[in-house]
């Protein structure tokens, strides 16, 4: 009573923070009948968020359309092949894509942890200062200049959630089990170091291309990925830095595959474009939910359940699918746990009883980047859950709806192609091929290159079932 007088007061640090008494009430009322409902707790006051100009935007698009432009050329595959030539890169409706995969064998399916063979026990997150002895002069200056780009846009009270700079977990080593499983060691890490040491490949090979999209660059004429493939060779046995992860920061990653059945033999796959505010590959299409593999609050020793695909999976379901920000980068007493989340708790109830099913399907190495990501999909079998799920989310007063990575279908975008259809962010398939049924609405050559990784393996595991899919449980 105290607190919540003392918050009614203007002048109050908590003022409109914690809710009224008559809230509170309600909220007793409603936990009483048995009914989940938010508490009155609110959280601060929303950030804002620089809006771009007019120009600014056009420069993306361009930048955008470049890029597309660059990755649809034969340069960017023959120069990967020719660098690592033990690397299938991934086919995926007729179009080759800048990534190769590991697939999950079947009886690992149901078994979402079992790529994490080495989770960090113990281990502690790397402090800013740490890395001035593990990289080279010039990549240490670039994570210090992201560093100090985002505490400048912190003072200025921008919001900086497309400019992530928390922790994660960094993949150490990529190796296989005498089955020939693929499994992952990691590590504690920050995102900016990832950026410095893995996503910054990216760009200088984009950049070496830009004179002649068709040709092939020399791995001796790339400064930063030669340096990488340097730093893996120890006491003259090269190990390539596709499985070698030690000399540097790669964020893990995960991306889910979601496609629920639509009548006999046809699936709709989520593929919806990405926002323009996201940093790269604005306005292609991406699978959802995905992201970084991290821990869900910025411990310095957090807990060893943090590592964990299911956990991981669950926050981005909840943020990407419902467009629930407070489970992106949660503060405060009142973050929230994804475990405890109701679309949590009703997609768990659909797995067990069979409707759907968590797999999965393999790693895939993104060779523009050399970050692995896992690899998961998410078959709803039941042709009635998304009627039902959209209205009872609706009635829930947390509807479906694509977070803000994802450009919402009812506002005007700026595709890359003048075929890619925009009203809806699905693209139907169609078995045995699982193929898109109107490949004219559709254009291959602006997917996420990790988007296509995913989809390849997820439809490679749906094809080893012999006739219509099986129900699993994985709960």
């Amino acid at each position: 009573m105290v607190l919540l007088d003392a918050s009614d007061h203007p002048d109050s640090q908590g003022h409109g923070q914690i809710g009224t008494l008559d809230a509170w009430k309600k909220f007793q009322g409603a936990a009483q009948m048995g009914q989940i409902v938010d508490s009155p707790l609110t959280s601060l006051a929303s950030v804002p968020r620089l809006t771009p100009t007019e120009s600014a935007r056009q420069q993306k698009r361009a930048a955008e359309k470049e890029r597309a432009d660059l990755l649809t050329g034969s340069g960017v595959v023959q120069t990967l092949r020719s660098i690592y030539p033990n690397y299938d890169l991934v086919r995926l409706w007729d179009v080759d894509y800048p990534i190769c995969a590991f697939p999950a064998p079947e009886s690992e399916h149901l078994d979402w942890e079992a790529v994490l063979a080495g989770k960090p026990q113990g281990d502690v997150l790397p402090s800013k200062k740490d890395y001035s002895d593990r990289f080279d002069r010039d990549v240490y200056d670039r994570f210090v200049a992201l560093n100090d780009r985002f505490d400048k846009a912190e003072d200025l009270g921008v919001d900086t959630r497309a400019f992530f700079s928390g922790s994660t977990y960094a993949f150490e080593k990529l190796w296989f089990d005498d089955a020939g499983a693929p499994r992952l060691d990691c590590k504690l890490g920050r995102y900016f170091a990832s950026i410095a040491t893995s996503e910054d490949l990216d760009k200088e090979l984009m950049d070496a291309l830009r004179p002649d999209r068709d040709g092939v660059v020399r791995l001796a004429d790339l400064p930063r990925r030669s340096w990488l493939h340097q730093s893996t060779d120890r006491d003259g046995s090269i190990i390539d830095p596709v499985v070698a992860g030690s000399t540097r920061a790669a964020a893990l990653s995960h991306a889910t595959v979601l496609l629920v059945a639509n009548g006999t033999d046809r699936y709709d796959l989520l593929l919806p474009f990405r926002s323009e505010a996201v940093a790269t590959h604005a306005y292609f299409n991406h699978v959802a939910p995905s992201g970084i593999l991290s821990p869900h609050f910025e411990d310095p020793v957090p807990s060893i359940d943090e590592c964990s695909v299911e956990r991981n999976f669950f926050r981005e379901w909840v943020e990407e699918i419902y467009a629930q920000d407070a489970f992106e980068r949660p503060e405060g007493i009142d973050a929230p746990d994804p475990e405890y989340a109701p679309e949590v708790i009703r997609l768990k109830q659909a797995i067990s009883d069979g409707r759907a099913a968590l797999y999965y399907t393999g790693v895939s190495v993104n060779l523009l980047t050399l970050r692995p990501e896992i690899c998961l999909a998410l078959v709803v079998h039941d042709s009635t859950w998304l009627k039902e799920e959209t209205r009872t989310a609706r009635e829930f007063g947390r509807p479906m709806r694509l977070g803000w990575e994802y450009s919402d279908s009812r506002q005007p975008i700026h595709t890359l192609s003048d075929n890619q259809r925009t009203d809806d962010p699905r693209i139907c398939l169609e078995a045995p091929d699982f193929r898109p049924v109107n490949s004219a609405t559709f254009d291959r050559g602006y997917l996420v290159p990790n988007a296509a990784a995913a989809i390849h393996l997820a439809l490679r595991m749906l094809n080893t079932w012999p006739t219509q899919p099986q129900n699993g449980s994985g709960v």
